[in-house]
């Protein structure tokens, strides 16, 4: 019988536990088509809410996988600087998916329009 490999079960483990905020993103609706400026606010939106929860989730497996590494590195320096790395990229991850909703939410803010509300065309002047 073979010895169960502990690291490799914590990492599934991490990586079944990291992919459940995206079993929520299963409802989100997409429009069916693009007829108004609005659906088109309304894809780009919702593209940046994906993008979000799939940064976010990447940066829990990371911290997750960082954090096990540090406690298991033993004082080996090489180990710690590793895991220290994967805690800097799981903050980045978690800036870019915050810029990416946030930089569409201020897109649609300064063209007047809110995020629930369908937008008009700000070139039709009639």
């Amino acid at each position: 019988m073979k010895k169960l490999n502990l690291e490799k079960f914590i990492k599934v483990l991490a990586y079944g536990v990291g992919a459940l905020p995206l079993l929520t993103l299963a409802q989100v609706t997409v429009p069916s088509g693009i007829t108004t400026y609005g659906g088109i606010i309304q894809i780009i939106s919702t593209i940046a809410s994906w993008i979000l929860g799939i940064l976010l989730a990447a940066a829990v497996v990371l911290i997750l996988i960082a954090a096990f590494s540090y406690i298991t590195a033993g004082g080996d320096d090489a180990k710690v600087k590793k895991a220290k790395s994967m805690i800097t990229f799981a903050i980045i991850a978690v800036v870019l998916g915050l810029l990416a909703k946030g930089i569409v939410s201020l897109i649609i803010t300064f063209m007047g329009q809110s995020a629930g509300s369908t937008p008009t065309n700000p070139f039709n002047q009639g």
